[in-house]
Protein backbone atom coordinates (compact mmCIF):
# COMPACT_ATOMS: atom_id res chain seq x y z
CA UNK A 1 0.00 0.00 0.00
CA UNK A 2 1.34 3.17 -1.01
CA UNK A 3 0.49 6.47 1.35
CA UNK A 4 0.64 10.33 -1.14
CA UNK A 5 1.73 12.73 0.45
CA UNK A 6 0.98 16.23 -0.98
CA UNK A 7 1.65 19.95 -0.20
CA UNK A 8 0.23 20.20 3.01
CA UNK A 9 -1.18 23.81 2.85
CA UNK A 10 -2.09 26.42 0.08
CA UNK A 11 -1.13 29.73 0.26
CA UNK A 12 -3.25 32.25 1.28
CA UNK A 13 -2.55 36.18 -0.45
CA UNK A 14 -1.50 38.21 3.16
CA UNK A 15 0.14 41.68 3.05
CA UNK A 16 1.56 42.53 6.86
CA UNK A 17 4.59 44.34 7.80
CA UNK A 18 7.14 42.54 9.23
CA UNK A 19 10.48 42.16 11.43
CA UNK A 20 13.50 39.86 9.84
CA UNK A 21 16.27 39.15 11.66
CA UNK A 22 19.53 37.16 10.73
CA UNK A 23 22.47 36.37 8.94
CA UNK A 24 23.44 37.74 5.68
CA UNK A 25 25.79 36.20 2.90
CA UNK A 26 28.77 37.54 4.59
CA UNK A 27 28.02 36.55 7.95
CA UNK A 28 26.86 39.91 9.10
CA UNK A 29 23.78 40.17 11.37
CA UNK A 30 21.06 42.36 10.27
CA UNK A 31 17.91 43.96 11.09
CA UNK A 32 15.15 44.78 8.58
CA UNK A 33 11.52 45.40 7.87
CA UNK A 34 10.19 43.59 5.34
CA UNK A 35 6.25 42.54 4.19
CA UNK A 36 4.57 39.29 4.04
CA UNK A 37 3.20 38.36 0.25
CA UNK A 38 1.38 35.55 0.98
CA UNK A 39 1.33 32.81 3.46
CA UNK A 40 0.50 29.40 4.52
CA UNK A 41 1.08 26.78 7.42
CA UNK A 42 4.41 25.34 5.73
CA UNK A 43 5.97 29.24 5.24
CA UNK A 44 5.70 32.45 3.71
CA UNK A 45 6.80 35.04 0.46
CA UNK A 46 8.44 38.18 1.51
CA UNK A 47 9.60 40.98 -0.13
CA UNK A 48 11.15 43.92 0.98
CA UNK A 49 14.54 42.32 2.45
CA UNK A 50 17.79 44.27 0.90
CA UNK A 51 20.44 42.43 2.89
CA UNK A 52 21.97 39.23 0.53
CA UNK A 53 20.79 35.91 2.08
CA UNK A 54 21.23 32.57 0.87
CA UNK A 55 19.02 29.23 0.28
CA UNK A 56 19.61 27.29 3.71
CA UNK A 57 19.98 29.98 6.36
CA UNK A 58 17.60 30.82 8.99
CA UNK A 59 15.78 33.65 9.50
CA UNK A 60 13.94 34.88 12.80
CA UNK A 61 10.36 36.90 11.50
CA UNK A 62 8.51 38.96 14.02
CA UNK A 63 5.07 40.14 13.59
CA UNK A 64 4.38 42.53 16.85
CA UNK A 65 5.53 40.53 20.08
CA UNK A 66 5.55 36.96 18.22
CA UNK A 67 8.46 35.78 16.33
CA UNK A 68 9.26 32.61 14.37
CA UNK A 69 11.83 30.84 12.38
CA UNK A 70 12.07 29.92 9.10
CA UNK A 71 14.56 28.88 6.16
CA UNK A 72 15.35 30.20 3.07
CA UNK A 73 14.12 27.75 0.07
CA UNK A 74 14.63 30.16 -2.92
CA UNK A 75 16.00 33.80 -3.59
CA UNK A 76 14.26 35.15 -6.28
CA UNK A 77 16.92 36.34 -9.45
CA UNK A 78 17.78 39.71 -10.13
CA UNK A 79 15.58 40.62 -13.54
CA UNK A 80 12.95 38.17 -13.05
CA UNK A 81 8.92 38.45 -12.19
CA UNK A 82 10.44 37.46 -8.41
CA UNK A 83 13.23 39.63 -7.86
CA UNK A 84 13.37 41.17 -4.47
CA UNK A 85 11.02 37.89 -3.51
CA UNK A 86 12.31 35.34 -0.90
CA UNK A 87 10.45 31.92 -0.08
CA UNK A 88 10.28 30.42 3.25
CA UNK A 89 9.74 27.60 5.13
CA UNK A 90 8.96 27.09 8.62
CA UNK A 91 10.96 25.09 10.75
CA UNK A 92 8.63 25.30 13.45
CA UNK A 93 4.75 24.49 13.06
CA UNK A 94 2.96 27.10 11.21
CA UNK A 95 -0.37 27.90 10.83
CA UNK A 96 -3.08 30.50 9.67
CA UNK A 97 -6.31 31.61 10.81
CA UNK A 98 -8.81 32.06 8.30
CA UNK A 99 -11.88 33.92 9.17
CA UNK A 100 -15.44 32.31 8.33
CA UNK A 101 -18.56 34.23 7.21
CA UNK A 102 -22.03 33.95 6.85
CA UNK A 103 -23.51 35.62 4.00
CA UNK A 104 -27.32 36.29 3.90
CA UNK A 105 -28.48 37.31 0.48
CA UNK A 106 -31.50 36.18 -1.74
CA UNK A 107 -30.29 37.89 -4.94
CA UNK A 108 -28.14 34.80 -6.54
CA UNK A 109 -25.86 37.52 -8.75
CA UNK A 110 -24.96 40.16 -5.76
CA UNK A 111 -23.99 37.09 -3.82
CA UNK A 112 -22.00 36.17 -6.30
CA UNK A 113 -20.44 38.88 -6.49
CA UNK A 114 -19.98 39.72 -2.62
CA UNK A 115 -19.16 36.26 -2.63
CA UNK A 116 -16.10 37.01 -4.84
CA UNK A 117 -14.97 40.11 -2.96
CA UNK A 118 -14.37 38.47 0.13
CA UNK A 119 -12.64 34.76 -1.08
CA UNK A 120 -10.26 37.08 -3.12
CA UNK A 121 -9.33 39.13 0.18
CA UNK A 122 -9.12 35.84 2.08
CA UNK A 123 -12.12 35.33 3.78
CA UNK A 124 -14.31 31.81 3.56
CA UNK A 125 -17.96 32.66 2.83
CA UNK A 126 -20.56 30.62 3.36
CA UNK A 127 -24.04 31.73 1.90
CA UNK A 128 -27.32 30.95 1.73
CA UNK A 129 -30.53 32.57 0.28
CA UNK A 130 -32.73 31.73 3.04
CA UNK A 131 -32.70 32.97 6.65
CA UNK A 132 -34.02 29.64 8.30
CA UNK A 133 -31.26 27.57 6.45
CA UNK A 134 -28.49 30.20 6.91
CA UNK A 135 -29.30 29.81 10.93
CA UNK A 136 -29.35 25.77 10.50
CA UNK A 137 -25.69 26.38 9.40
CA UNK A 138 -24.75 28.96 11.79
CA UNK A 139 -25.79 26.53 14.95
CA UNK A 140 -24.07 23.78 12.90
CA UNK A 141 -20.25 25.67 12.87
CA UNK A 142 -18.65 28.42 13.96
CA UNK A 143 -18.66 32.11 12.21
CA UNK A 144 -16.43 35.22 12.95
CA UNK A 145 -19.15 37.13 10.96
CA UNK A 146 -22.65 37.42 9.41
CA UNK A 147 -23.22 39.91 6.53
CA UNK A 148 -26.93 40.12 6.12
CA UNK A 149 -28.66 41.32 3.35
CA UNK A 150 -31.67 43.39 4.42
CA UNK A 151 -35.02 41.89 2.80
CA UNK A 152 -38.15 43.57 2.20
CA UNK A 153 -40.06 40.89 4.52
CA UNK A 154 -38.39 41.02 8.06
CA UNK A 155 -40.42 37.90 9.24
CA UNK A 156 -37.75 36.02 11.63
CA UNK A 157 -34.73 37.96 11.29
CA UNK A 158 -34.97 39.74 14.41
CA UNK A 159 -35.21 36.80 15.70
CA UNK A 160 -32.95 34.77 14.10
CA UNK A 161 -30.08 38.01 14.87
CA UNK A 162 -31.09 37.90 18.66
CA UNK A 163 -30.52 34.03 19.20
CA UNK A 164 -27.06 34.96 17.14
CA UNK A 165 -26.77 37.80 19.69
CA UNK A 166 -27.20 35.47 22.66
CA UNK A 167 -25.37 32.10 21.68
CA UNK A 168 -22.57 33.48 20.32
CA UNK A 169 -21.74 37.34 21.21
CA UNK A 170 -18.19 37.31 19.71
CA UNK A 171 -19.99 37.02 16.43
CA UNK A 172 -20.26 40.32 14.67
CA UNK A 173 -23.23 41.25 12.30
CA UNK A 174 -23.45 43.88 9.40
CA UNK A 175 -25.93 44.97 7.68
CA UNK A 176 -26.74 45.50 3.97
CA UNK A 177 -28.74 47.69 2.39
CA UNK A 178 -30.35 49.98 -0.07
CA UNK A 179 -32.42 51.32 1.82
CA UNK A 180 -31.22 52.08 5.56
CA UNK A 181 -34.03 54.42 6.36
CA UNK A 182 -36.62 51.42 6.48
CA UNK A 183 -34.68 49.25 8.82
CA UNK A 184 -36.47 49.34 12.16
CA UNK A 185 -34.10 50.48 15.24
CA UNK A 186 -34.59 47.25 16.74
CA UNK A 187 -33.03 45.58 13.89
CA UNK A 188 -30.33 47.85 13.49
CA UNK A 189 -29.17 48.04 17.44
CA UNK A 190 -28.70 44.06 16.85
CA UNK A 191 -26.06 45.01 14.59
CA UNK A 192 -22.52 46.19 15.42
CA UNK A 193 -21.98 47.96 11.19
CA UNK A 194 -23.92 49.09 8.50
CA UNK A 195 -22.89 48.86 4.30
CA UNK A 196 -24.98 50.18 1.78
CA UNK A 197 -24.97 48.00 -0.73
CA UNK A 198 -24.38 50.76 -3.35
CA UNK A 199 -20.88 51.35 -1.90
CA UNK A 200 -17.53 49.84 -3.66
CA UNK A 201 -16.04 47.07 -2.85
CA UNK A 202 -13.13 48.95 -1.33
CA UNK A 203 -15.93 49.96 1.35
CA UNK A 204 -17.13 46.33 1.87
CA UNK A 205 -13.89 44.76 2.90
CA UNK A 206 -13.12 47.86 4.87
CA UNK A 207 -16.26 47.64 7.06
CA UNK A 208 -15.57 43.55 7.21
CA UNK A 209 -12.02 44.08 8.28
CA UNK A 210 -12.92 46.64 11.06
CA UNK A 211 -15.18 43.60 12.78
CA UNK A 212 -13.11 40.65 12.47
CA UNK A 213 -9.66 41.62 10.81
CA UNK A 214 -8.24 40.47 7.55
CA UNK A 215 -9.15 37.31 5.76
CA UNK A 216 -6.06 35.48 6.99
CA UNK A 217 -3.73 36.20 10.32
CA UNK A 218 -0.50 34.28 10.58
CA UNK A 219 -0.61 32.20 13.72
CA UNK A 220 2.84 31.97 14.40
CA UNK A 221 4.39 28.73 14.92
CA UNK A 222 5.06 26.35 18.44
CA UNK A 223 7.37 23.39 17.05
CA UNK A 224 8.62 22.00 14.27
CA UNK A 225 6.73 20.75 11.29
CA UNK A 226 8.21 17.54 11.67
CA UNK A 227 11.60 16.24 13.94
CA UNK A 228 14.65 16.09 11.82
CA UNK A 229 17.12 13.92 13.25
CA UNK A 230 21.10 13.06 11.95
CA UNK A 231 21.88 10.05 9.75
CA UNK A 232 25.23 9.27 7.81
CA UNK A 233 24.26 6.58 5.31
CA UNK A 234 24.93 5.84 1.56
CA UNK A 235 21.90 6.82 -0.91
CA UNK A 236 21.27 6.66 -4.82
CA UNK A 237 19.39 9.07 -6.13
CA UNK A 238 17.22 7.98 -9.83
CA UNK A 239 16.29 11.31 -11.93
CA UNK A 240 13.38 10.13 -14.33
CA UNK A 241 13.83 12.84 -16.49
CA UNK A 242 17.38 11.17 -17.65
CA UNK A 243 17.17 7.53 -15.94
CA UNK A 244 20.65 8.46 -14.22
CA UNK A 245 21.90 7.29 -11.20
CA UNK A 246 23.49 9.78 -8.31
CA UNK A 247 25.67 8.61 -5.46
CA UNK A 248 25.01 10.29 -2.60
CA UNK A 249 25.28 10.51 1.54
CA UNK A 250 21.90 10.92 3.10
CA UNK A 251 22.45 13.37 5.92
CA UNK A 252 18.98 14.16 8.01
CA UNK A 253 15.97 12.31 7.70
CA UNK A 254 12.17 12.90 9.34
CA UNK A 255 8.76 11.43 8.88
CA UNK A 256 8.42 14.31 6.07
CA UNK A 257 11.32 13.59 3.71
CA UNK A 258 15.23 13.52 3.84
CA UNK A 259 18.19 15.63 3.41
CA UNK A 260 21.31 14.22 0.83
CA UNK A 261 24.30 15.71 -0.04
CA UNK A 262 25.53 14.51 -3.65
CA UNK A 263 27.37 15.90 -6.48
CA UNK A 264 24.79 15.37 -8.97
CA UNK A 265 22.86 18.47 -10.07
CA UNK A 266 19.18 17.84 -8.84
CA UNK A 267 16.05 20.58 -10.43
CA UNK A 268 13.87 22.41 -7.62
CA UNK A 269 10.36 20.29 -7.97
CA UNK A 270 11.65 17.34 -9.83
CA UNK A 271 10.47 13.95 -8.80
CA UNK A 272 13.18 11.38 -7.72
CA UNK A 273 13.41 8.29 -6.47
CA UNK A 274 15.18 7.31 -3.36
CA UNK A 275 17.49 4.11 -2.36
CA UNK A 276 18.97 3.33 1.29
CA UNK A 277 19.20 1.68 4.53
CA UNK A 278 18.43 2.58 7.21
CA UNK A 279 21.08 2.51 9.99
CA UNK A 280 20.20 -1.35 11.73
CA UNK A 281 18.46 -3.23 9.04
CA UNK A 282 19.13 -4.76 5.80
CA UNK A 283 16.35 -4.11 3.83
CA UNK A 284 16.27 -1.21 1.22
CA UNK A 285 13.71 1.74 1.42
CA UNK A 286 12.62 3.13 -1.94
CA UNK A 287 10.42 6.28 -1.77
CA UNK A 288 9.81 8.84 -4.28
CA UNK A 289 10.49 11.95 -3.15
CA UNK A 290 10.30 15.91 -4.10
CA UNK A 291 13.07 17.73 -4.66
CA UNK A 292 11.91 21.07 -2.20
CA UNK A 293 15.47 22.96 -1.83
CA UNK A 294 19.10 23.01 -2.77
CA UNK A 295 21.47 24.73 0.01
CA UNK A 296 24.86 26.15 -0.65
CA UNK A 297 28.04 23.88 -1.69
CA UNK A 298 29.97 22.23 0.96
CA UNK A 299 33.31 22.80 0.10
CA UNK A 300 34.89 19.89 2.28
CA UNK A 301 32.53 17.30 0.23
CA UNK A 302 34.55 18.31 -3.02
CA UNK A 303 32.00 20.44 -4.38
CA UNK A 304 28.90 18.15 -3.35
CA UNK A 305 25.52 20.57 -2.68
CA UNK A 306 22.48 19.69 -0.24
CA UNK A 307 19.18 18.79 -0.98
CA UNK A 308 15.94 18.97 0.92
CA UNK A 309 13.44 15.89 -0.52
CA UNK A 310 10.19 15.46 0.85
CA UNK A 311 8.67 12.38 -0.18
CA UNK A 312 6.16 12.24 -2.95
CA UNK A 313 4.53 8.56 -1.98
CA UNK A 314 6.03 5.77 0.63
CA UNK A 315 4.55 2.80 1.74
CA UNK A 316 3.05 2.96 4.89
CA UNK A 317 5.09 0.37 6.65
CA UNK A 318 8.52 1.82 5.43
CA UNK A 319 6.94 5.50 6.99
CA UNK A 320 6.73 3.26 10.60
CA UNK A 321 10.51 2.48 9.86
CA UNK A 322 11.28 5.69 9.71
CA UNK A 323 9.37 6.74 12.87
CA UNK A 324 11.00 3.75 14.77
CA UNK A 325 14.38 4.39 13.46
CA UNK A 326 14.15 8.13 14.44
CA UNK A 327 13.65 7.02 17.46
CA UNK A 328 17.31 5.81 17.78
CA UNK A 329 18.77 8.86 16.05
CA UNK A 330 20.62 12.29 17.18
CA UNK A 331 18.09 15.02 16.99
CA UNK A 332 18.64 17.95 15.19
CA UNK A 333 18.90 21.53 16.47
CA UNK A 334 18.90 24.84 14.50
CA UNK A 335 20.42 27.89 14.87
CA UNK A 336 19.00 30.91 16.63
CA UNK A 337 19.07 34.23 15.30
CA UNK A 338 18.95 37.03 17.05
Amino acid sequence: MTVLVSRREPRFPLQVATLVFGFDRAGRAFMEQAQTLDISSAGIRLTGVSSEVVPGSILAVQQGDRRARFQVLWVGEPGSDLAGHIGLQCVEVGGHTQKRILYIEADPAEQARRRSYLETAGYEVVCHADVQKAMQEFQAAAFDLLLIDVPEELAGLEEATAFVRKNSPGTRIVWLSRHPGRIPQSLLNLGDSFVQKSDSRHELLTAVEEMVGPGNQIRWPLARLAARYSVDTPVTVTVGRESREFEGRLTDISELGVGVELAGELMLGELVSLRFRLPGTDHELTPRATVRRRTTTSPASGGSARYGLEFASIERERLEEIRLACQTLPRLTFPQPV
